[in-house]
């Protein structure tokens, strides 16, 4: 590769040297700030959200490269078939999109917490809620789709990640752990002009609330 975007920059990806023909880029974690902010609650530095710092990890210049950006351009097969299977979707109504799941368990907001955010969303206006996440998650997230079966939908496990950027660019808000574990997510629905919620800082269950 002619460069490489190490976004993890933790033990094993260090294994990854640059050479004459590869650059590599890596993520800045702000170790310190972190440690501030999880054992004193300190904010002490005016850092960009995370999902703004792995953009910024590779500084090219896309004016200057031959890298383009292009907007995401949804398949119309698959919008109608989403459209069918969740109806609400062709309604016109407002959806709210959340990814309650993570692959580790320190990077997901506790469950009560989602159930409480839904309730509140669900008695305050008048949004659908729709669940998503893989197949592994489906156990996890199933018991939030008992709130309100008329309104909390789950298509966890039901959809490739490509599908699920469609999703993504039919819903009006996402609310997701650690940005759903791909960054490519955040960046289709940027695109998409969606407002995006990141409960990355305060999904470790050992933070208070």
């Amino acid at each position: 590769y002619l460069l490489i975007a190490d976004l993890h920059n933790n033990l094993r990806t260090r294994r990854l040297r640059p050479n004459r023909y590869t650059k590599i880029y890596r993520f800045k974690k702000q170790r310190i700030r972190r440690f501030f902010y999880v054992k004193w609650k300190w904010d002490v530095f005016d850092v960009a959200p995370v999902w703004k710092r792995y953009f910024q990890t590779v500084p090219l210049s896309f004016s200057k490269t031959d890298f383009q950006l292009r907007k995401f351009q949804a398949d119309p097969a698959i919008v109608k078939q989403l459209k069918r299977d969740i109806p609400v979707l062709a309604s016109g109504q407002k959806c709210i999109l959340i990814y309650p799941g993570a692959r580790h368990f320190t990077k997901r907001w506790p469950l009560e917490y989602y159930r409480q955010l839904i309730s509140m969303i669900l008695e305050r206006t008048q949004y659908t809620i729709i669940l998503g996440g893989s197949k592994d998650e489906s156990a996890y997230i199933q018991p939030l789709t008992r709130l309100d079966q008329n309104r909390v939908f789950d298509t966890s496990g039901k959809y490739s990640l490509f599908e699920n950027f469609v999703l993504v660019s039919l819903c009006d808000l996402i609310i997701s752990n650690n940005v759903y574990g791909c960054i490519s997510t955040i960046y289709r629905a940027s695109k998409a002009r969606h407002k995006i919620k990141n409960s990355n800082y305060v999904s470790h269950p050992w933070r208070k609330h």
